[in-house]
């Protein structure tokens, strides 16, 4: 309240009514989030909430900014089994298999 105070004596609008700005803000929160360190009291539950609220934002460029934003720490948070593709030497015991772990 005292900072949106204190922007209204500006003699310019907060730089945060700038979609660009925004931008940028959005994308240095992502770097700050997925760059602390380990022992270090986490960002993410404050990061996700305000990525989320960025999906109502009135620019699309914003929007589509936040949308990658929740999906890269969604795969932080989530991580995916990375898939495994053997290499496929066509033959008669492996015409049927392609993923690793597949061959008995």
């Amino acid at each position: 309240e005292e900072l949106l105070a204190a922007s209204e004596l500006l003699p310019h609008p907060p730089l945060a009514t700038y979609p660009a700005c925004r931008l940028e803000l959005y994308e240095l929160l992502l770097v700050c989030v997925c760059s602390s360190p380990h022992g270090h009291p986490t960002l993410l539950p404050h990061a996700m909430q305000l990525f989320s609220n960025g999906l109502a934002d009135p620019s699309p460029d914003v929007v589509r900014v936040c949308q990658r934003c929740l999906l890269v720490l969604d795969v932080a948070l989530h991580p995916r089994r990375p898939l495994s593709i053997r290499s496929f030497a066509p033959s008669e015991s492996d015409a049927d298999t392609v993923w690793a772990g597949q061959a008995t």
